[in-house]
């Protein structure tokens, strides 16, 4: 219900002040860009899996098998989305360069919609149903919400472009991970499912440690 709330707010803010105004306001000519760019690639997919590896413990193996596989699925139809149907849609860079100097490596095309925002809601889709504190899931809400706008502080995406990736992430985790979880839920038992647990916590932190060091290795290089 909180990310519902979170979303729809800014989808309202979006009507309110049109999606390309609420992108000024909140770009701020790239004032945020520093300090959200770190921030900003907790929403890759690659990450993202490995730091619920780390935050669901063994007992909850079923949930992290069925977490990544909608991780993958979300982030396959976010994909088909952006290099199908909305493919002619530019980002931000290309209509507002006249205006603002963006970072050299700010992406220009297949702007809609906005798969760290995907992958962003979801992880906090399938987090929020194991969490049972009402103040836990307010705040892993507010942190799924708060990383997606990242992707606007940083130049990358319209604020439509996020409420339509989070709402994307909330909805085929609402439908499909009843689902999925069924499914994965032998696995609990399976006598190879610590080992298994194992390997996706420490092969995930490799692999998210090589992403993020290539993503730094392309802005300072």
């Amino acid at each position: 219900m909180c990310a519902k709330l979170g979303l729809g707010l800014l989808l309202a803010l979006i009507l309110v002040y049109g999606n390309g105004r609420l992108f000024t306001l909140l770009y701020d000519g790239g004032a945020h860009y520093v300090w959200a760019f770190p921030l900003t690639h907790l929403g890759d997919s690659l990450i993202l899996c490995t730091l619920l590896a780390w935050a669901l413990p063994r007992r909850h193996f079923p949930w992290l098998v069925s977490a990544l596989l909608l991780v993958a699925l979300s982030g396959l139809v976010a994909q088909a989305l952006k290099h199908g149907f909305f493919d002619s849609w530019t980002r931000p860079a290309v209509h507002y360069a006249h205006q603002y100097a963006f970072p050299a490596n700010t992406p220009t095309v297949n702007s809609f919609p906005s798969g760290h925002s995907t992958s962003l809601f979801t992880v906090a889709t399938c987090l929020l149903m194991v969490v049972r504190s009402r103040v836990g899931q307010a705040l892993l809400a507010g942190a799924a919400l708060c990383l997606a706008l990242t992707r606007i502080w940083v130049g990358a995406h319209f604020p439509l472009d996020v409420v339509a990736g989070g709402f994307l992430g909330l909805s085929l985790s609402y439908f499909l991970g009843p689902l999925l979880l069924r499914l994965a839920a032998p696995l609990g038992n399976w006598p190879a499912a610590s080992v298994l647990h194992s390997v996706f916590r420490w092969a995930g932190l490799l692999l998210a440690l090589g992403q993020w060091a290539n993503l730094y290795w392309g802005l300072f290089s």
